[in-house]
């Protein structure tokens, strides 16, 4: 777990053990429920943001985390198997999702993008012109981000002048301007 500058706590799916990994997703497993339920066991005030970074791929995580989720931020890598995926994804965030009357919307980010690489500058365009989504960020390849992860900070602490800390800034301003709009047509 590490803290940003501005305040907030990061615990990555990535670092947990093999061992808990397994005790987790029995959980899961056992009861549908079980996320939103310790989600609620954490009391956090009505203001706050919970971002679940699942694994990619179909998993029992993921589809907790759809039924618990107010917005779905799918990101993608600018390559054949992303656009491959796009919609079939699209798709199971409309079956899962968009039934709920508290969920807001989904976004696409695609990441690590260099507009230098052909096939990464056409597979970017590809993806955007495939969705019907207003909702669609792109944060360039920026060494700054494996630098700042090396440096355990955010990389809007590590550098706020590069590309990606702009990129991450659009990320989430287009993530609010979403939020913003479903909260008025709720």
């Amino acid at each position: 777990m590490w803290w940003s500058e501005q305040g907030d706590t990061v615990l990555p799916y990535g670092l947990i053990n093999d061992c808990d990994r397994v005790i987790f997703e029995s959980k899961l497993a056992d009861n549908n429920d079980y996320l939103l339920a310790q989600l609620k066991l954490l009391k956090l005030p009505e203001d706050t943001y919970v971002l679940l970074d699942t694994p990619p791929g179909a998993s029992v995580y993921q589809q907790q985390a759809f039924a618990a989720c107010h917005v779905v931020v799918l990101t993608l890598l600018p390559d054949a198997a992303s656009f491959a995926t796009t919609n079939k994804y699209i798709k199971k965030i409309e079956m899962e999702c968009y039934s709920r009357p508290d969920f807001m919307g989904h976004m696409i980010v695609t990441n690590q993008v260099d507009r230098s690489r052909g096939l990464n500058s056409d597979m970017t365009d590809l993806i955007r012109e495939s969705i019907d989504s207003n909702y669609f960020s792109i944060i360039h390849h920026d060494q700054s981000i494996p630098e700042a992860v090396a440096w355990g900070q955010a990389v809007i602490d590590y550098d706020k002048t590069c590309r990606a800390t702009r990129d991450i800034t659009n990320v989430v301003e287009n993530l609010q301007e979403l939020m913003a709009v479903a909260t008025v047509t709720h």
